[in-house]
């Protein structure tokens, strides 16, 4: 896994090199906690989606 996946030019690099897991800005911005958990365990609370690959 690696972080901090700011751009799309980084992200496709990171592929490239065989990374399947990365997080940062570009997927997701940080979120209240009660957001995450709710996205995180699958929660009928209303969340929103930043970006989905």
């Amino acid at each position: 896994m690696t972080t901090t996946i700011q751009t799309e030019e980084q992200l496709g690099k990171l592929r490239a090199e065989g990374y399947s897991e990365v997080q940062g800005f570009l997927l997701g911005k940080p979120m209240p906690r009660k957001d995450a958990e709710a996205l995180i365990f699958g929660e009928k609370r209303q969340v929103k989606r930043v970006s989905s690959l």
